[in-house]
C-alpha cells in the first residue's frame, strides 16, 4: 500500500503546485480544483474515519470522491463565466447550484458519507443542509464567521437588494470604495462590495463571485473538527445548541484567507496571485 501513497502524493503535488507557479489556463484550473478537492476529501476521510476502517482504502475512497466533487466545482466556475458572456447576473444561480453540488460531494468524501448523502446549499452566510441518505429532511444553519464578515461590510456599504436576488449572494455598494480601498470591488468572505460607478459592470461582479466560490471551496476543511465538535456537544449544552443552529466556518476562513495573502499585498504579488488569476480566467 506504500506505493499507492507515494503515487497519490506525486499526483497531488503536480495537480496543486503546477498552476500556482505558472500562467493559469483552464486545464490548470481544472487540475487545481480536482486535485485540491481530492486532497481535502482524502485527508478528511482519514481524520473522520472509524477505528475499524482501513487507512489506505479510506483515503483512496475519500480522495476519489473528492476529485469528483472538484470537477463539479471547476465546472461551476465555467458556468459562472456565462454572466460575462451574456451580461446577465442570473446565471449565477445555475453556477451556484453546480458549485454547491461539488462542495457537498467533497464534504461527504471528507466525512466518509455516500457521495450524495448530504447536499448543502449556501446563500451568503445561510446554509441549508439537505439530507437524502435515510429520511429526507432539511436543516438551516448559520455560517457565523461569514455572518460577521457580511455584517462588517453592511455597516459601511449600501445593500443592493436587486443584485443580491439576481445572484444569490449578498452584494453591497459604496461611492467611496475606489478611494478607500484602491479598487472597484472586493470580497470579504461571502459578501461582495462594488464601487457605485462599477455597479452595472457585470464582469466585475462576476469576478468577485468567483472569489465567493473560492471561499466555499474550503468549506470541507471544517469537517476536520467534527470529532472535536461531537465531544464538546456531549459535555456542553452550549455547544449542543451551537452545533444545532450554526456551522463553524472558522477553519475554512483562516485557510482560504491565509493562502490568498501568502504572497503579500504588492501589485506584483496581486498579479501573480493564483486566486486572482483564476477569477480573471473565468470573467475576462
Amino acid at each position: 500500500m506504500k506505493w499507492s501513497y507515494n503515487l497519490f502524493l506525486l499526483i497531488t503535488f503536480n495537480l496543486i503546485v503546477t498552476p500556482v507557479f505558472s500562467q493559469i489556463n483552464h486545464r490548470e484550473s481544472m487540475y487545481y480544483n480536482i486535485g485540491t478537492s481530492g486532497v481535502l476529501g482524502g485527508l478528511g476521510a482519514i481524520i473522520n474515519k472509524k477505528p475499524d476502517m482501513p487507512l489506505g482504502k479510506t483515503f483512496v475512497k475519500g480522495f476519489a470522491k473528492g476529485m469528483v466533487g472538484g470537477f463539479f466545482i471547476y465546472e461551476s466556475k465555467n458556468v459562472s463565466s456565462l454572466i460575462t458572456k451574456h451580461d446577465k447576473l442570473e446565471y449565477n444561480w445555475l453556477a451556484k447550484t453546480v458549485n454547491c453540488l461539488g462542495t457537498s460531494m467533497v464534504e461527504n468524501a471528507a466525512t466518509n458519507r455516500k457521495l450524495l448523502a448530504q447536499l448543502n446549499f449556501n446563500i451568503g452566510f445561510n446554509r441549508f443542509e439537505i439530507y437524502t441518505a435515510e429520511k429526507f429532511k432539511v436543516k438551516y444553519k448559520i455560517l457565523p464567521v461569514s455572518l460577521l464578515l457580511t455584517s462588517y461590510v453592511a455597516l459601511n456599504h449600501k445593500f443592493e437588494i436587486k443584485k443580491s436576488f439576481s445572484t444569490g449572494e449578498f452584494i453591497f455598494s459604496s461611492n467611496k470604495l475606489a478611494s478607500t480601498w484602491g479598487s472597484s470591488a472586493y470580497t470579504l468572505g461571502t459578501a461582495v462590495a462594488i464601487d457605485e460607478k462599477s455597479l452595472n459592470t457585470n464582469f466585475i461582479i462576476n469576478h468577485e463571485l468567483i472569489h465567493v466560490y473560492q471561499f466555499y471551496d474550503f468549506n470541507p476543511i471544517n469537517t476536520y473538527l467534527q470529532k472535536i465538535d461531537s465531544k464538546l456537544e456531549q459535555n456542553s449544552s452550549f455547544f449542543k445548541f451551537y452545533n444545532k443552529y450554526f456551522y463553524n466556518d472558522m477553519l475554512s476562513t483562516i485557510t482560504q484567507t491565509s493562502l490568498y495573502y501568502i504572497k503579500g499585498n504588492s501589485d506584483l504579488a496581486y498579479r501573480k496571485n493564483f486566486f486572482e488569476n483564476e477569477a480573471r480566467l473565468f470573467t475576462e
